[in-house]
């Protein structure tokens, strides 16, 4: 009996040595001054970035530095249908090192339909084939306020946005009734299998859970996880900074953690063998 239960023990130390690891952290304050429309669109050397899309839509700029990311994103968005003309820059993280990625917004025009927030989307062409885009975004819609003083939409005007794009075809969910804080941070957790959890906060500290969206193409293989804006309409001059972004990943087991899994069941095994022998 008390050989078994080492063998357990052993089984699940291999366990935790293989599959437990520190997580990485990826974070951008954007402090350094870069332009990202050079050369058709860029990132710094030595960012945490490794591309950027549609880096001359939206009008206005897309630059970093002074601890903001500022991005315009008038008449551009990523939906369902083959809509994915809005700026977007990215990290390649592979799904199955994706823990999350989360950020802060300083500042968005309001209007009609200003969205600005974080995507993990699968790569793929940028096109009007909506058939390969897969995608899942969580957004700060802030329509905002009419010349009048009421709400243009979505009881208060402000709502988080979670939506999912499998092969084109989108699902959305809007949580309604919120303030300009509820909609600060934004936070897309990878829960495995395809399935990806949206949260907000108004503080960065208390989070709240915004629903969890599915894309079983997203379950494996590479993906690319970022910050993105966009108006779906005719709201001119609009643009949204972020102050921050971080994504954290957890590596692979290395081969030394998994050679000492395997040690310590060949270990337990042998102390068994013995005892029955």
């Amino acid at each position: 009996m008390r050989l078994n239960m080492l063998l357990g023990t052993a089984l699940l130390s291999a366990v935790c040595v293989a599959s437990t690891t520190a997580q990485e952290i990826f974070r951008d304050d954007f402090d350094n001054a870069w332009d990202h429309t050079q050369f058709g669109g860029s990132v710094a050397p030595g960012s945490i970035w490794n591309g950027v899309l549609n880096a001359n839509n939206g009008g206005g700029s897309f630059a970093s530095g002074g601890g903001e990311l500022t991005m315009g994103i008038s008449n551009t968005g990523w939906e369902g249908g083959g809509r994915d003309d809005a700026r977007f820059i990215y990290r390649n993280v592979d799904a199955s090192q994706l823990a999350s990625v989360t950020t802060k917004i300083s500042s968005q025009t309001q209007g009609f339909w200003s969205n600005s927030g974080i995507m993990v989307r699968v790569p793929g062409p940028v096109d009007a084939d909506g058939s390969n885009d897969d995608l899942v975004t969580a957004s700060a819609f802030a329509v905002g306020i009419d010349d009048t003083g009421a709400p243009r939409g979505f009881g208060t005007g402000y709502a988080v946005q979670a939506n999912v794009v499998v092969g084109g075809v989108e699902a959305e969910t809007n949580v309604s009734d919120l303030t300009p804080d509820d909609l600060m941070w934004l936070r897309i957790e990878n829960q495995g299998g395809g399935d990806f959890e949206i949260f907000s906060s108004n503080d960065g500290s208390t989070w709240a859970s915004r629903g969890i969206k599915s894309n079983p193409a997203m379950a494996a293989g590479a993906l690319q996880v970022g910050v993105w804006g966009g108006t779906f309409g005719e709201l001119a001059d609009a643009s949204t900074s972020f102050d921050w972004v971080e994504i954290r990943t957890v590596p692979e087991p290395t081969s030394m953690a998994l050679g000492l899994s395997a040690v310590a069941i060949w270990s337990a095994s042998a102390a068994l063998r013995r005892r029955q022998a």
